[in-house]
C-alpha cells in the first residue's frame, strides 16, 4: 500500500484508498488514520478483509496497486464527513453505509436503561471456577479467578490465569471455566515436555551438562533431609511469637538448625539479601536461598 509511511500516527480525518489498475475507490475515516490504514493492510494481507471488493483487488493486483491519500483532516463527526464525501466521489468499493450503525438519543437510553436493569437483578461476582488437582480430583469452586488466587496463596493471578486459559497447569492445579461437581481426567503432560526430559538426562549421563546435574543433586540431596528445631524452642506456642509477621526458621544446606527470626524482613536485614529470595523459598518455590535453607516456624511447634 503506497504513501503509507507518509502519514503521521496521530492524524485523524477522511482517507482514499484508490486501486490504480481499475481506478476503483474506497473511503473511510478513522481517528486515527495511520492505524486504520495498517488494520487495512493487515487484514489484505491475512486475506480476511471484510470488504470483497477491496479483497479481490488486492488479490489481482496485488499490494502496490493501491495507493492513499488524505481527503479532509481533523475532527467533529467523522461518520458524517465521510457520507458526504462518499455522496460526492461514490466509490465503488464502499459497500455499507457509514452511518447505519449510529443509534438515535432515544435508543441509546433504552438500551442503557435496559442494561441497568439487567446488572441490578443479576450482580457480577465474576467467572466461577473450578479447581482440580493434577490427577484431576475436585478441589474446590470458587466465584472469580480473584478469590482463587487470595485463597491458593502463593498463586499469582498471572499464573491462575494460564492454567485458566488452558496453556498449563500452575502449582500443581489445573482451572477450569465455569461449576463441576465431578473430578475430571488427570493432566497429562504433552511429548515434547518428556522429549526435552529425554534429552536432559541424556546430556547429564554424558557428562555434558554439569551444571544441571549438580542442581539436580543439590535438590534431592534438600529434599531427602529432615529438618528440626531445637527441644527449647519445641516447647513454645504459636502465642510467643503473636504480633509477629511471618517468623522463619534459618537452616544450613544440610539441614543444620541455625536460627530463627521473628519475620522474613527480619531475616533479610540479619543477612543483608532479598526479602523476596527468602519469601520464595518459605513458600516452597525454591530449594535454598542465599545458601541456606528457610522454614516457617509454625510448621515447627503447635
Amino acid at each position: 500500500m503506497k504513501n503509507l509511511h507518509h502519514f503521521e500516527s496521530n492524524l485523524s480525518g477522511i482517507y482514499l484508498i484508490t486501486c490504480l489498475p481499475n481506478q476503483k475507490k474506497y473511503i473511510g475515516s478513522s481517528k486515527n488514520i495511520y492505524y486504520r490504514l495498517r488494520r487495512h493492510l493487515s487484514d489484505l494481507r491475512k486475506n480476511r478483509h471484510s470488504n470483497p471488493i477491496l479483497q479481490n483487488c488486492f488479490n489481482k493486483y496485488g499490494e502496490d496497486c493501491l495507493t492513499t491519500q488524505i481527503l479532509e483532516q481533523g475532527g467533529g463527526d467523522l461518520i458524517q464527513k465521510e457520507k458526504q464525501w462518499i455522496d460526492s466521489l461514490k466509490p465503488e468499493m464502499n459497500i455499507n453505509d457509514p452511518a447505519y450503525i449510529i443509534f438515535n438519543e432515544d435508543t441509546k437510553k433504552k438500551i442503557s436503561d435496559s442494561l441497568i436493569e439487567y446488572f441490578k437483578k443479576h450482580p457480577q461476582t465474576g467467572r466461577t471456577v473450578t479447581v482440580f488437582t493434577l490427577d484431576g480430583k475436585l478441589f474446590k469452586v470458587y466465584d472469580s479467578i480473584s478469590q482463587a488466587d487470595k485463597e491458593l496463596s502463593p498463586l499469582t493471578s498471572k499464573g491462575i490465569s494460564k492454567a485458566f486459559y488452558g496453556h498449563r497447569p500452575y502449582k500443581n492445579y489445573m482451572i477450569k471455566a465455569g461449576k463441576y461437581t465431578e473430578d475430571i481426567e488427570p493432566y497429562i503432560p504433552p511429548e515434547r515436555v518428556y522429549k526435552h526430559l529425554d534429552k536432559l538426562l541424556e546430556s547429564i549421563k554424558r557428562g555434558r551438562n554439569t551444571v544441571l546435574k549438580n542442581r539436580l543433586e543439590k535438590s534431592m540431596g534438600i529434599k531427602n533431609l529432615t529438618f528440626s528445631i531445637p527441644e527449647e524452642f519445641k516447647i513454645l506456642s504459636r502465642d510467643t511469637f503473636k504480633g509477629c509477621a511471618k517468623p522463619v526458621v534459618q537452616f544450613d544446606l544440610c539441614g543444620n538448625f541455625v536460627a530463627i527470626h521473628k519475620s522474613i524482613v527480619e531475616a533479610a536485614k540479619s543477612l543483608n539479601v532479598k526479602q523476596d529470595a527468602i519469601e520464595a523459598c518459605v513458600k516452597g518455590d525454591t530449594m535454598s536461598s542465599n545458601k541456606f535453607i528457610w522454614k516457617p516456624l509454625f510448621q515447627f511447634i503447635n
